[in-house]
């Protein structure tokens, strides 16, 4: 397959398995193999080196006549012979496999511990919000210790009783306990507003700064003299970040 049958067919992004060496047919490929089965050293690296990437330029063909494409995580270009087009489903279970096997060798990423903020994942704000929901209309007010459904100024009703705090141990904590659950009625939905407010608010920044930087690449490559090797990476970092602002509205999509 030529550069120009490729590009017709696949389009930048595209999933591949990429062997910058030789393949796994290959006989040094083959003997690599079988010496470490055996469990015999064959030098310290294996020949056929696997990069499960995606296309990141268009493939062009080498001054020789090879065509030849770039992929992420590799710098310069692979020939086309040594390319496989893989699906989705494919990309993904080699990408988890080889998570997997780092993770096994070298240890999980550090995680927060102990009293550092946790971030407010999109499931943990749905369980909030959830609770929000579910409990009784608001406002709720409170006469000291007793908590009521109802405004300000209103008297208690005890069919609108929602609850009581009652600590023996400190009279003024639980009239500050019964204040605090009663203006949580209406200070946590303006808390969970806030926080979607701010979410698409960064959103839309990070948007706008993606969309900024691949148009400079772009601007870039277009003043470059000819479409040479500095225009299709520069080309090809700017569809780098595209995909980065389509990923996000993928996942939601989804």
């Amino acid at each position: 397959m030529n550069a120009d049958e490729f590009n017709a067919r696949y389009p930048v992004g595209t999933p591949v398995l990429a062997y910058p060496s030789v393949r796994p047919e290959h006989p040094v490929a083959v003997a690599f193999q079988k010496r470490v089965s055996e469990g015999r050293t064959f030098g310290t690296t294996d020949p056929c080196k696997r990069l499960v990437t995606r296309t990141r330029t268009p493939a062009w063909t080498l001054g020789h006549g090879e065509p030849v494409v770039s992929v992420d995580g590799y710098a310069g270009g692979i020939v086309l012979e040594h390319v496989d087009v893989i699906s989705e489903e494919q990309f993904e279970k080699p990408r988890a496999e080889e998570t997997a096997a780092a993770v096994a060798a070298l240890g999980a990423l550090p995680m927060p511990v102990g009293d550092q903020p946790q971030p407010l994942t999109d499931a943990r704000l749905a369980e909030i919000t959830a609770r929000v929901e579910a409990a009784t209309p608001g406002p709720w007010r409170t006469d000291g210790w007793e908590i009521y459904q109802g405004g300000e100024g209103e008297a208690p009703d005890l069919m609108k009783w929602i609850g009581e705090t009652c600590r023996v141990d400190d009279y003024d904590g639980s009239r500050n306990d019964a204040d605090f659950i009663a203006h949580a009625r209406e200070d946590v939905p303006a808390l969970l507003a806030e926080v979607q407010r701010l979410k698409a608010e960064l959103a839309g920044a990070r948007e706008r700064a993606l969309h900024e930087a691949a148009d400079w690449f772009d601007r870039a490559a277009d003043a470059e003299p000819d479409e040479g090797y500095r225009a299709r990476v520069m080309r090809g970092a700017a569809n780098d970040i595209r995909r980065l602002v389509a990923a996000p509205n993928k996942a939601a999509a989804s």
